[in-house]
């Protein structure tokens, strides 16, 4: 065995070197190339084989056979099959300055704060257990490489705590330098991928290690693994319900777990990248994968009492075989996998629990006077190190109380439920425009209270920390409201029974509240700029407006940045564009504007960033607490521009609607109603156009034929997207000019004069004219009016068969050329 101060002194090296790495990483140019290599931002998505994956895999796989594989094949699945899906959440994410996963779906629907809100705590409380499964991870190796030494510390301390507070320290280090989000951690990256490569290095180690010195070769593995096929009754059935319910969880956490959205889309920094990682994070998979099940044969046949905690064959096995410094890698290899996850993990919620609810609840009390602050900077980078420190508590926590309530999978089984609540937002989020607000704030809060009620109790119960007093359907008596057989769903195991029920009524109600739910304004807009990534969105030149210049962005910054922060940031823009610095009187480019704001999400999130950047290119003065006001109260904002357009169009003569992209009805003026006199409840914001085309042709307006052909022909000409102009008579005698036009970004505007009397002048002139030639006609004598020009304008029957004139063309004819002998 080695001692327990040797490991302490050797870990303390390694994260040293992690952090020289990531120093390296964030202050020399080299290092900043190299974390944006395409091998090395595939190498960090590797943050997803946590200790779970290094230790809890060969645990999973000596106990219950096949299931550890789904660990592997849910990323290696979405990653072959789905790269389509993380590609478009990555383009999505960059256009519109996305810095976390509450980020992402609050943005996207309607930019609400109450579903931030609720994101954020889905994912802490999703995300404890998962710490503690690191804490475990190390304490139960460091504790299996040293027993004195955990005897020794047990006295007064003891080694997850140790672990805890070294972990927080690191990410606080790591992640907290400066409060900037959005620009790229190259430091964290390129620490994380090393870990990567020294996880990888230490478990094939460990596994040619049992090949080739436990066992005498391929051969003798291929027996021995033969035999645990054949009599390890852990290997008899492979896909059943759990292994299935395993492969959906890791599926979904390849996106929806907080710390591999951050480093697969907020630390990605070129699409490319994407491609690389397709086929270089599923072959890393594949070779952690691959020597998984020879570790747990080695370890089943060589501790054949049962003594040995499963998890720990990856370390025992090099200790039993005599060899220590294989070990030590091992037990380094561990100490990757955990950190990193750690690190990243506590990183990402820092910023999700300080953008989304620490800030906005700090600057609602005044007896604090944020608003007067120059530098919110020190006060960021202080609320998300306190964020972090207790995280890492809650872990800790979590471990010493329910830590030996089951082997380190089930922890991180827990965790993915919690995470997979998130897929329906995100999925739909990015190809369904229908989703809203009330259904993903429905479909999460069901998801999460039924993950609790069927997951999370039945483990507090095992753990005895809730009495069957307080909930009598926890002794499982009571078979229709029992957490494990809820409504009578029985033969399913534990997982997979949770599972259904919190994601099925998660997807269900998204569904079914988003179809009655009305949509706002801002849902239609945030909507159709995830799902139509193409549209223009935040590079779209036409919103970089006003005067505002280099001076003004900087003051601006400052305020959440921090003097030295801005200027840095400042002059690293002018030094990738090679020019020289410019003056603070210059109008700013749209560059320039776009990188201010990148700045600003990283400190206040993309929403807030976003609302006081198009307060800033406006020209108004704001403070800090108009901003907070402003994001307080955005939806009102976007209530009053469309009141001032409905007030505006209200004053034009035409009626007027307005059409988008989906041919729903967006907009309209009162003349429009009063033209057609529509009922009560048919013209409302989104209504299909259809239905209006369709009410009209029952009603005659298009004049007689088949009512859906009508309909399909006016469709068709919108969907056209070319100008239209035509009478349209109506059954009431009325005659109307229908004006259409499509809009720059999709869409169709139609406008309705009412040109009656000027029709009824028009006939009456006609008449008129027709009066004249008859009584012209019957007179003997010629008679041809001309204008100053010598242009004719009539003439009557005599004088055009006197001159063999064709009197219905004459008009504006010259003399001249009509009688070139007469005039000559």
């Amino acid at each position: 065995m080695l001692s327990g101060w040797s490991i302490i002194l050797i870990s303390l090296a390694y994260l040293g070197l992690l952090f020289a790495i990531a120093y390296f990483g964030d202050k020399s140019s080299a290092g900043k190339q190299w974390a944006s290599n395409p091998v090395v931002y595939s190498l960090s998505l590797a943050v997803y084989c946590s200790s779970w994956t290094f230790y809890g895999a060969v645990g999973r796989a000596a106990s219950t056979g096949w299931e550890f594989l789904a660990t592997y094949l849910g990323p290696v699945i979405v990653f072959l099959l789905a790269m389509r899906v993380i590609e478009k959440i990555f383009l999505v994410s960059k256009q519109q300055n996305i810095t976390t996963i509450s980020d992402f779906i609050s943005s996207r629907y309607g930019k609400s704060q109450s579903l931030a809100v609720l994101v954020t705590l889905i994912a802490v409380l999703g995300t404890i257990p998962y710490i503690a499964l690191q804490l475990k991870a190390v304490a139960i190796s460091y504790n299996a490489l040293a027993p004195g030494a955990t005897e020794a510390l047990s006295k007064g301390s003891d080694t997850a705590l140790f672990v805890a507070l070294l972990m927080a320290v690191f990410a606080i280090l790591f992640g907290t330098r400066h409060i900037d989000a959005t620009e790229h951690h190259e430091g964290l990256v390129l620490a994380v991928a090393f870990e990567s490569l020294v996880k990888l290095a230490a478990f094939v180690a460990v596994g040619l290690f049992v090949v080739f010195g436990l066992f005498e070769g391929m051969d003798d593995l291929a027996f021995q693994i033969q035999a645990q096929l054949r009599y390890n009754a852990n290997f008899d059935t492979t896909l059943n319900t759990g292994f299935i319910t395993e492969i959906v969880l890791a599926c979904a956490a390849a996106i929806c777990l907080p710390r591999q959205f951050h480093v697969s889309i907020v630390e990605n920094t070129r699409r490319r990248n994407l491609f690389t990682a397709r086929w270089l994070f599923p072959l890393y998979l594949i070779l952690m994968a691959l020597f998984v099940l020879p570790i747990a044969t080695g370890g089943l046949v060589t501790f054949t009492d049962g003594q040995v905690d499963a998890d720990t064959f990856v370390l025992m096995l090099p200790l039993e075989g005599g060899s220590e410094k294989l070990a030590t890698l091992a037990f380094i290899g561990g100490l990757s996998a955990a950190t990193s996850m750690v690190i990243v993990a506590s990183i990402t919620l820092a910023t999700m629990v300080c953008n989304d609810i620490v800030m906005p609840l700090l600057f609602r009390i005044s007896w604090l006077h944020l608003s007067r602050s120059k530098d919110m900077g020190a006060l960021l980078l202080r609320v998300r190190r306190i964020t972090i420190f207790c995280l890492l508590l809650m872990g800790y926590f979590y471990y010493r109380i329910l830590g030996d309530q089951g082997p380190l999978a089930s922890f991180g089984l827990l965790a993915f439920v919690a995470a997979i609540q998130f897929l329906p937002a995100i999925v739909g989020g990015i190809y369904w425009k229908g989703g809203t607000r009330h259904g993903v704030l429905a479909g999460l809060s069901a998801g999460f209270l039924l993950w609790i009620y069927t997951l999370v109790l039945p483990t507090l119960n095992s753990a005895r920390l809730i009495p069957y007093q307080w909930l009598p359907q926890l002794a499982g008596n009571d078979s229709w409201f029992s957490p494990t057989s809820l409504f009578g769903l029985t033969g399913l195991d534990p997982l997979t029974h949770g599972v259904i029920w919190s994601l099925g009524v998660n997807a269900l109600l998204f569904v079914l509240v988003s179809r009655f739910a009305s949509q706002r304004l801002v849902d239609r807009i945030q909507a159709s700029a995830f799902v139509n990534i193409s549209a223009k969105g935040i590079a779209d030149p036409s919103r970089h407006f006003g005067q505002v210049t280099v001076g003004d962005l900087q003051m601006l910054s400052e305020r959440f940045l921090g003097m030295n922060r801005t200027r840095q940031a400042f002059s690293s823009f002018d030094q990738k564009q090679g020019d020289g610095p410019p003056m603070a009187a210059e109008k700013a480019s749209p560059d320039l504007i776009q990188y201010t704001e990148r700045l600003l999400a990283g400190a206040i999130g993309a929403s807030s960033a976003r609302i006081v950047m198009d307060s800033t290119l406006r020209g108004k003065e704001m403070e800090i607490g108009d901003v907070v006001t402003i994001v307080d109260e955005a939806s009102q904002a976007l209530r009053f521009n469309r009141s001032l357009l409905q007030s505006t169009i209200e004053n034009i003569s035409l009626g007027i609607s307005v059409v988008d992209q989906q041919m729903r009805l967006v907009a309209w003026n009162r003349r429009y109603i009063e033209m057609f006199n529509y009922p009560e409840g048919l013209i409302c914001v989104g209504r299909p156009i259809e239905e209006v085309f369709r009410y009209n042709a029952i009603k005659g307006e298009y004049g007689l034929g088949d009512v859906e052909y009508q309909v399909r022909m006016r469709l068709d000409s919108i969907s056209s997207g070319a100008p239209h102009s035509y009478e349209r008579h109506r059954p009431n005698g009325t005659v109307l000019e229908v004006r259409g036009n499509p809009m720059p970004n999709g869409g169709y505007v139609n406008t309705y004069m009412d040109i009656t009397d000027h029709k009824r002048i028009e006939e009456a002139l006609r008449e008129s004219e027709q009066n004249i030639r008859i009584y012209t006609d019957n007179v003997p004598v010629l008679i041809g009016y001309l204008d100053p020009e010598r242009r004719f304008l009539f003439i009557n029957k005599a004088y055009a068969d006197a001159f063999k004139l064709d009197r219905h063309t004459i008009a504006g004819v010259s003399a001249r050329e009509a009688l070139p002998y007469v005039s000559a």
